[in-house]
């Protein structure tokens, strides 16, 4: 299978969520992703969360999306990625 590493992705919201805290609380963000994603890859396909967490104790998540499609490596793609190579 072709692979591609993961690039640029989309959150849903533009602005984090606003999380009420006593003194002394701390809230923890962290994204949850695959180490590669096999193409094809589709735009706005789930590829993976952000999780805010309270403590320790997850309070919040949402997706995070593909933004762009992905295709499958093929020998046509090889040859002309060779070839251009080449020419530069």
């Amino acid at each position: 299978k072709a692979t591609a590493k993961l690039g640029t992705m989309a959150r849903t919201k533009e602005n984090s969520p606003e999380i009420l805290m006593r003194e002394g609380e701390r809230v923890e963000v962290r994204m949850e992703l695959p180490e590669v994603l096999h193409a094809p890859v589709r735009k706005g396909q789930q590829a993976g969360r952000v999780v805010y967490s309270l403590d320790g104790a997850e309070v919040y998540s949402e997706p995070l999306y593909v933004q762009q499609d992905v295709g499958r490596i093929s020998l046509a793609w090889c040859l002309e990625q060779t070839v251009q190579t080449f020419l530069q």
